[in-house]
């Protein structure tokens, strides 16, 4: 259980980077970068993954299983 607290770490400093990033360079010069978007994404995409993959943990845990 703890690569999964390690993984939403991750994702959450990946969103708080890239997402950073591109929030102050889209205000500061209107431009939406690739590499930004997709770091976004990438980051999104492992917390929501780390969390269905906690949730599933915790039912399994509780049944027995």
């Amino acid at each position: 259980m703890k690569i999964n607290t390690y993984l939403i770490q991750l994702a959450c400093m990946i969103l708080l980077i890239f997402g950073g990033t591109f929030i102050l360079r889209y205000f500061r010069t209107e431009e939406l970068l690739l590499d930004q978007i997709i770091g976004v994404v990438v980051g999104f995409l492992l917390l929501i993954f780390s969390l269905f993959w906690r949730i599933k943990k915790n039912k399994a845990s509780r049944t027995g299983a």
